[in-house]
C-alpha cells in the first residue's frame, strides 16, 4: 500500500497482513524508516553505528522509549570496547572525563541526559519519553561517538598511554554478557 507517514507527512509503502475476511489489518513494515540519520564518522564500527540506527529507526516512528534505551547502550558500547570496564555507566563516564578523552560537559550531559533517560525507560515505571528528550539525547551521543571515532587514532594513542585495554574486536554479543544495572 501506498500511505502518508504520520511523522514527516511524506509518502511511503506499507507492508500489511490481514487475515482471510478479517477487519483487521496489521502494519507490517513502513518504509523510509526514519526522517533523520546524521552523518557518523568513517570509523565508527558496524555495531556502534546499528545500534545509533536502530534508535533514530525508532524515533523515526516515534517509538522514542526504545531509542532512548539504545542510545544509553550505544555510549555504553563506545565506552567498554574502549576499556572503561567500571561496573556501571555513571562511573565510566567519570573516568572518561578524568581521562580527558572528551571534555567534562560532554561527560555530564551523556551522566544526565542519555544515561539517565535510558535509566528512566529500563529500569523505572512506565512513562512517556518526549522528543525534546530524545532529540537532546540523540544530540549528545552523536557527540561522543563523533569524540571517539572522527581521529580515532589519536583516541587510541590516548587510551594506551593511560593504560586502557583497548577490546575493538569485541563483538555485539560480548558487550551484552554483562546484565544492565541501575545507576
Amino acid at each position: 500500500l501506498i500511505l502518508k507517514c504520520v511523522t514527516c507527512q511524506l509518502g511511503g509503502f506499507a507492508a500489511v497482513y490481514q487475515l482471510d475476511h478479517s477487519p483487521i489489518v496489521e502494519l507490517v513494515d513502513f518504509h523510509p524508516k526514519a526522517a533523520r540519520h546524521l552523518l557518523l564518522p568513517q570509523n565508527t564500527p558496524s555495531d556502534i553505528e546499528s545500534e545509533f540506527r536502530s534508535a533514530e529507526n525508532c524515533a523515526g516512528i516515534n517509538e522514542h522509549r526504545p531509542a532512548a534505551a539504545m542510545l544509553r547502550k550505544t555510549i555504553e558500547k563506545v565506552l567498554t570496547k574502549h576499556g572503561y570496564e567500571q561496573k556501571d555507566l555513571y562511573s565510566k563516564l567519570e573516568q572518561l572525563a578524568t581521562d580527558r578523552i572528551i571534555t567534562k560537559p560532554l561527560a555530564k550531559q551523556n551522566q544526565e541526559i542519555v544515561r539517565i533517560l535510558g535509566n528512566d525507560v529500563l529500569h523505572k515505571d512506565w512513562r512517556l519519553i518526549t522528543p525534546v528528550e530524545f532529540s537532546a539525547a540523540y544530540k549528545y551521543t552523536h557527540r561522543l561517538i563523533d569524540a571517539f571515532y572522527d581521529d580515532h587514532q589519536s583516541v587510541l594513542d590516548e587510551l594506551k598511554l593511560l593504560g586502557r585495554t583497548i577490546n575493538l574486536e569485541m563483538t555485539s554479543e560480548e558487550s551484552q554478557t554483562e546484565p544492565e544495572t541501575s545507576e
